[in-house]
């Protein structure tokens, strides 16, 4: 799992907004067991993804499904770096708000929206 945490990585310095590299990365978060490799692939999304709708979905649809407090984090966090004024991504953070009890994961939500 470490080389797929590292191909993620890897595929972040490629660029912002490059699709190709964009495209891995989200199969790389869909398809992938290991949790810190979802993690990794998250983070570099959240770090080339700006306004790439393919990158928002990915990362709302983690947000709901995750069952990793963490990577829930990572999420809503990444959220906010990459779909500032995205509906979909508001919805998903205004939802996450509303159903998570953990004081630090509201709070990391409530910055995102807040970008």
């Amino acid at each position: 799992m470490y080389i797929l945490s590292q191909a993620a990585e890897s595929l972040e310095k490629i660029g912002t907004g490059n699709e190709k590299a964009i495209s891995a990365l989200v199969q790389l978060l869909e398809t992938s067991q290991d949790e810190s490799t979802r993690r990794h692939a998250a983070q570099s999304i959240g770090n080339i993804g700006t306004g790439n709708e393919k990158a928002i979905s990915a990362l709302v649809e983690f947000l709901k499904t995750s069952q990793d407090v963490c990577n829930r984090r990572h999420a809503a966090d990444c959220l906010g770096n990459i779909s500032t004024g995205n509906e979909k991504a508001i919805a998903a953070l205004v939802e996450f708000l509303k159903t998570t009890q953990d004081e630090g994961t509201h709070w990391l939500a409530a910055r995102s929206l807040g970008r």
